[in-house]
């Protein structure tokens, strides 16, 4: 379970970093950044079923 969390995380990580970089970079990631939040919505509902089950 704790491998799975650590690993959820680098790629949360790793998301919001391109996300940023895109940004930066370039004005078509809008679609990253809404790809990002689709993730992170994603971890989110998976994280707070797992602390409500308390698994």
């Amino acid at each position: 379970m704790v491998k799975f969390d650590l690993i959820l995380l680098i790629i949360l990580v790793l998301l919001i970093l391109t996300t940023i970089y895109a940004y930066v970079v370039d004005e078509i990631s809008l679609r990253l950044f809404a790809l990002l939040l689709t993730s992170m919505t994603i971890s989110a509902v998976i994280l707070g079923r797992r602390l409500a089950t308390g698994a």
